[in-house]
């Protein structure tokens, strides 16, 4: 099927490629891109390739986002609530664009193509890849242009996709304006930094990660000594489901368990004539400790 300019710029525009991405933020720019009138014969493959148009990291990541979202493309916001003395006076929610810029379909074939980019042998984001979870996504080089002086000899270098591909929660961008060294493209340079970011986030998401241990149990080691008051001992039984029932008249009290895994919880005793021991205590309880001693 021949693609002419019209055709090429109405699919743009469906993207939300010709729009600026409406953050709530003041001083967004538009992006830069011609209508076909003012095309040159070689605009069409040049501007394929990322030429002869300027999008803000945002709006390319907007559009990133959609393909993560199964077509569906998502105003980005900046402030989810805002609080005035722990209580929420305005809140914001995510909203999603009136019109797809695919079809979910469309849309996991453009998946499987950004993941060949990471997993592929000869994917020019290769050096990211990991067994622990899957990244979709695409490197970006291209010659930095400075007005009317033209383009450089340095590279604007960026990495731009989605975690984990699957199922994704979390896309992300990377652009590094001019890197040094001998390696300069975005592969070498910007998908790094996101597979960095990347293992931070993901593994700070605990829905997102199988527990490897999922069977064991703390109840299987000895316990170490804690020693609090009553109420701190208590929420650690809770936690472990440790079953102790405590005495009306203990302030502080211990739980360890010894050798033979045999748990024990017991008051703890304010002798007046020893120095008192604070090993495994709060600082606030140890602190405490010593001036009722005193």
């Amino acid at each position: 099927m021949e693609i002419t300019n019209k055709k090429f710029y109405n699919k743009l525009e469906d993207f939300g490629l010709t729009a600026a991405a409406h953050i709530d933020l003041k001083g967004e720019s538009s992006p830069v891109i011609h209508k076909p009138k003012d095309w040159s014969a070689l605009s069409l493959p040049w501007i394929a390739h990322g030429y002869e148009v300027k999008f803000t990291p945002l709006q390319i990541l907007t559009f990133y986002n959609a393909i993560a979202n199964n077509g569906t493309r998502m105003k980005p916001y900046l402030v989810q609530q805002v609080l005035d003395n722990g209580n929420v006076i305005r809140e914001y929610k995510p909203t999603s664009t009136k019109q797809k810029i695919c079809k979910p379909e469309a849309a996991a074939m453009a998946k499987e193509i950004l993941l060949r980019v990471v997993e592929d042998k000869n994917g020019t984001g290769r050096g990211i890849s990991t067994p622990h979870y899957r990244i979709a996504g695409k490197t970006g080089t291209a010659k930095m242009s400075f007005g009317k002086t033209g383009y450089t000899d340095k590279n604007l270098s960026s990495f731009v996709g989605f975690f984990p591909a699957d199922d994704p929660l979390y896309s992300c961008i990377v652009v590094i304006g001019g890197p040094q060294g001998l390696f300069t493209t975005g592969g070498a340079v910007s998908a790094p930094v996101f597979r960095t970011m990347a293992d931070k986030i993901i593994t700070s998401n605990i829905q997102s990660n199988k527990a490897i241990n999922k069977d064991s149990t703390i109840l299987n080691k000895p316990l170490p000594m804690l020693i609090g008051t009553k109420e701190e001992v208590s929420e650690f039984n809770k936690r472990f489901n440790i079953k102790f029932d405590f005495k009306e008249d203990w302030e502080y009290a211990f739980v360890k368990s010894d050798s033979s895994r045999k748990i024990g919880v017991g008051k703890l005793d304010m002798d007046q004539n020893t120095v008192p021991s604070v090993k495994g205590m709060l600082l606030d309880d140890a602190i405490f400790y010593w001036k009722i001693k005193d």
